[in-house]
């Protein structure tokens, strides 16, 4: 792509859209498989079909905090973005979804972008940090876009 001439933003804002997009497949498909399950069974508890809506979307915003922060990886330090960004989602994942179950303190767990997307809490949705993982994201891509302006292009060695 960059033989044809394409601007280094124009560049990354097609990985970030596809990136964006196997995202919100992905939770999709898992939404859609949830209510199908939830319909199949008991058709009359549309709310769990609700939680687990608010669940994938709470899902996406933290998925996109990491896939902004492996971007910016990319454009810093690209060498590095593979171990860097596998090691990010697995730290994040093992923190967010076992770090209760590890013992960690509440501050390393709430440091997981998992950990504190928005959830159902019983009637009531709690947002957690899902207000500040969004402007997390809007925050990383304008300064993406700024560090990928400024990215000098070297050939491989």
């Amino acid at each position: 792509m960059r033989a044809a001439g394409v601007g280094p933003v124009r560049w990354v804002a097609a990985y970030l859209v596809v990136a964006v997009v196997a995202v919100v497949a992905c939770l999709a498909a898992a939404t859609a498989g949830a209510a199908l399950g939830q319909l199949a069974t008991d058709a009359s508890q549309t709310d769990l079909i609700r939680d687990a809506a608010v669940a994938a979307a709470g899902q996406a915003v933290a998925a996109l905090t990491l896939v902004v922060v492996a971007a910016l990886v990319v454009a810093v330090a690209p060498r590095l973005s593979l171990p860097v960004g596998w090691a990010l989602v697995g730290v994040a994942t093992v923190v967010g979804l076992f770090g209760p179950l590890l013992g960690l303190s509440d501050a390393a767990v709430d440091a997981s972008p998992f950990a504190a997307a928005p959830r159902i809490d019983g009637d009531a949705l709690d947002l957690r940090g899902g207000a500040w993982l969004a402007v997390a994201v809007v925050a990383g891509v304008a300064l993406l876009a700024v560090t990928a302006r400024r990215r000098e292009l070297a050939p491989e060695r």
